[in-house]
């Protein structure tokens, strides 16, 4: 039924076939193939929400960046199509392998959305932060000092340092730039930018600490986690002069984040934590910290 409904809302032809994908913890997203070729329809929250999406990679378009899908908008020139009670939004389906881009790749795309990202405006769509840290931390601090009078101490240091970074709103940012967020085409060496629900206004940063995190090795590795940041870093200076103290306190915070989000019972905080301090101990040997 949703899929002959999809097949009249949008100009996408036939549909032959649609089928759910497992990647989005925000949303339903399903791979759809027709006789023009291949969609993603995902659903959306409320027109506004499609409205902003729209808007958002259309300026990416005018601004030349290729790397992120292209929205198509309904028969009737709507931002997205209301079926059965649920707003679907439909984007080009963009073909990716499982090969890691390099970090010249990586750092060059991520440079080039954010400057993008900087010159975008747009009013009346307020983007609320879901996960930030306070937030997240006031919700569960009582668990972690049940756990662990030592871990809870370890983490409210940290909470207390980093949680007025969320409050830094310079521009637009994805939000949720993860490497769980891209796609990676070899042929042609694009990194593609996917899954805009979380962009709101923060700082740079914020993004670029998301990516470099979910991308380098594991601190554990500790000989290929320091070539690997070192590279990144020396890439991303070709492109800016990074204020590496702000830098250094993203980075904490977006794993900081990670712990809080992942809470006490799961096994990934001790993952996170792990990387905390070896970002710490990385940023106080190069000497770029002023305390």
């Amino acid at each position: 039924m949703i899929k002959s409904q999809i097949s009249d809302a949008f100009p996408i032809g036939h549909v032959k076939s649609m089928s759910k994908m497992d990647r989005g913890n925000t949303a339903d997203t399903y791979k759809i193939e027709t006789d023009k070729g291949y969609f993603i329809a995902k659903t959306i929250a409320t027109l506004n929400d499609a409205e902003f999406e729209y808007r958002l990679h259309h300026h990416f378009r005018e601004k030349g960046i290729a790397n992120t899908p292209m929205i198509q908008v309904t028969v009737d020139q709507e931002f997205a199509a209301l079926i059965e009670g649920t707003y679907y939004q439909l984007q080009t389906y963009i073909v990716s392998t499982s090969s890691i881009p390099s970090t010249a790749t990586w750092v060059r795309s991520i440079v080039q959305l954010l400057k993008a990202f900087s010159t975008f405006e747009i009013t009346n769509h307020e983007r609320l932060d879901r996960f930030s840290l306070l937030d997240e931390w006031n919700r569960s601090f009582e668990s972690w000092r049940n756990y662990s009078e030592r871990e809870y101490e370890w983490l409210a240091q940290r909470v207390d340092e980093l949680h007025h970074f969320d409050n830094w709103k310079s521009t637009w940012i994805h939000g949720d730039l993860g490497s769980w967020n891209t796609l990676y085409n070899d042929v042609d060496d694009q990194l593609v930018f996917i899954d805009f629900g979380e962009a709101r206004m923060g700082h740079p940063y914020f993004d670029f600490a998301a990516l470099l995190t979910s991308f380098s090795p594991h601190p554990k590795h500790k000989m290929l986690f320091y070539q690997y940041v070192t590279t990144v870093l020396k890439e991303y200076e070709k492109y800016d002069c990074p204020d590496y103290e702000t830098l250094y306190q993203f980075i904490r915070l977006w794993l900081v984040r990670g712990i809080v989000a992942a809470g006490v019972t799961s096994s990934y905080w001790t993952h996170f934590k792990e990387a905390v301090i070896g970002y710490e101990d990385f940023f106080t040997r190069k000497g770029w910290l002023m305390y």
